[in-house]
């Protein structure tokens, strides 16, 4: 094409495509909602939800058959009838979803939590936590505003101001967050006093110690002014922490009385991956990639592929580790199965080439390198902590390396060409050793993921082969693995269902945003103001525990209609 077509033309090519241009505004998406990868996980979770949880937990109301006789409204759900095992009399029992008045009844006939446990249940009630994260910006005003008879309006901030994201739990039980006296406040800091998180490295990522500070107010609704001169941004290790803290309390204040489960939705803070966790996201095709732990093969089932041979010495064997890396005392023979006897010897350590002179190029130290120079010079203490080093932008570090005399762009004049040893083994080894490479095909032959029409082509795409495998598939996510050890259980909720996660905590969120919108300008002029109108805008008296357990039964619809 000599020159590009007009407009006009571009114009009626998008139209015949069915394209149409429309004013900028919010929307969602549903790409890969109705994934059969999805729908799989959604049955699974909604029928572990249904069938399991919520019959533990205090979402049920008992009547006696005069109770029921005397209700002052009708119920359309049948109830489900059975025969007291104690009394011997005849029961009717409600879920407190199947009419708004019956959530009223069972606050009276059971208190604070709102009703009971399924007749069916003999053990530990179960209660159930929703967090989300939110962001309340400092001049967030409606659509609408007063006008005067001659056009007169509120003269109003152009910018957004200050911004707080706000990482928040609610449950039926307790409602929005989790109220805490000074003396409760005070046992559960004594019982934190001197420990360390279970994620030291989360903790050292962000508060610069492993230890556990006092807990100042409820870690169930955390605060965080974002911004990177801020307090930097909300990250999955500030997620891991939030969750000990929470923790913390609940063991603290009531013991082993009710199992806790925190749900939470499928986002990349929340599923990240365990530290060496085996996740085929950090795997290369070939060597390289993240140094991930040795697992277990258990058995044939889930774990070996067609092409296994259990005279291989290099092939797995079951009821031993496989290592991932390539590492220890190897054979001579030992590398690569895709590479020649020479090559193996060849490409074993990594090896450094000299560039010509005209490739010679600076390269800027990243800031985690500037961070580590600066630390370990001798007066680089001086300049604050790894954590408020790790906030400043890379030009800020770049002139505070400077003053100490540390190059911050050295000029590289070799390429590295990396050896096998010491590096994760990578998808086709680790794949190969379990016997589901045919080595007779080319290495080009499979590919990290390969998909036609929309659809993975399960043969040859190794992401998919590697994640089909037993110990992949069960992998548990960094927050999952901690709850665990902390005596709690961790739920991802499936991707693309972010409604499914959160208790309803959606809904207060929009119900605390549309309070803030409605305040005047004097209420949110000045951080200490603006803080205190956030703070009131989460309160439990805007959001109560009756609002909270409102805004749960739409969400509690969502699992029900799938």
């Amino acid at each position: 094409i000599d020159k590009p077509p007009s407009y006009s033309t571009v114009l009626r090519w998008v139209h015949r495509m069915g394209l149409s241009y429309k004013t900028q505004s919010k929307s969602y998406m549903v790409d890969g909602h109705e994934n059969e990868e999805q729908r799989a996980h959604r049955d699974q979770h909604t029928r572990f939800y249904l069938a399991e949880l919520e019959l533990k937990t205090h979402r049920w109301i008992q009547l006696t058959e005069d109770e029921y006789a005397k209700l002052s409204f009708q119920v359309l759900a049948k109830p489900v009838e059975y025969t007291d095992d104690v009394t011997g009399k005849k029961m009717f029992q409600f879920h407190v979803d199947d009419h708004e008045e019956l959530q009223a009844l069972a606050n009276k006939k059971y208190g604070e939590f709102g009703g009971n446990v399924h007749y069916t249940w003999k053990g530990k009630p179960v209660i159930i936590f929703g967090q989300d994260e939110s962001t309340f910006n400092q001049y967030a005003f409606g659509n609408k505003l007063w006008v005067g008879s001659n056009g007169e309006r509120a003269f109003l901030p152009k910018h957004n101001g200050m911004g707080l994201m706000i990482s928040a739990f609610q449950s039926r039980e307790f409602g929005f967050g989790f109220d805490m006296t000074p003396d409760e406040l005070a046992r559960v800091n004594h019982k934190r006093k001197g420990k360390s998180y279970e994620d030291t490295v989360a903790a050292m990522d962000v508060r610069g110690s492993e230890k556990k500070e006092p807990l100042l107010e409820s870690p169930f609704v955390v605060k965080l002014e974002y911004g990177a001169n801020k307090d930097g941004y909300w990250t999955g290790n500030h997620m891991i922490l939030q969750l000990e803290d929470c923790i913390d309390c609940l063991t603290e204040l009531h013991g082993d009385k009710y199992d806790f489960y925190f749900q939470f939705d499928h986002s990349s803070g929340h599923a990240k991956a365990q530290l060496n966790g085996l996740d085929v996201s950090n795997m290369n095709k070939g060597f390289g990639g993240d140094l991930l732990r040795a697992t277990l093969i258990k058995g044939e089932d889930g774990y070996l592929g067609s092409f296994y041979n259990s005279g291989n010495k290099f092939m797995v064997t079951i009821n031993e580790e496989q290592k991932l890396v390539w590492g220890g005392d190897l054979p001579d023979d030992a590398g690569p199965f895709w590479m020649t006897p020479t090559e193996r010897l060849a490409r074993k350590f990594d090896t450094y080439e000299d560039l010509p002179t005209d490739k010679h190029r600076p390269r800027n130290k990243t800031k985690d390198e500037l961070v580590d120079e600066i630390l370990t010079h001798e007066f680089g203490q001086v300049s604050g902590t790894r954590d408020e080093l790790k906030k400043k932008l890379l030009p800020d570090l770049q002139d505070l390396a400077k003053k100490f005399n540390i190059e911050v762009a050295p000029k590289v004049t070799r390429k590295k060409i990396p050896g096998w040893y010491g590096k994760g083994k990578g998808l086709m080894q680790v794949l190969w050793e379990r016997g589901f490479i045919d080595a007779s095909k080319p290495y080009s032959h499979y590919q990290v993921e390969k998909k036609v029409d929309g659809k993975v082509v399960e043969d040859i795409s190794l992401r998919h082969m590697m994640g089909k495998c037993t110990d992949f598939a069960e992998e548990v996510s960094q927050l999952e693995a901690i709850g665990k050890k902390l005596g709690c259980s961790v739920i991802i909720t499936t991707k693309y269902h972010a409604e499914y996660a959160g208790e309803g905590i959606e809904y207060s969120w929009g119900l605390a945003k549309c309070f803030y919108r409605r305040q005047p300008l004097s209420k949110k002029k000045k951080k200490a103001n603006f803080f205190a109108l956030v703070d009131q805008c989460l309160s439990q008296e805007l959001l109560t525990k009756d609002m909270v357990r409102k805004f749960s039964k739409p969400c509690l619809s969502c699992v029900r209609d799938r």
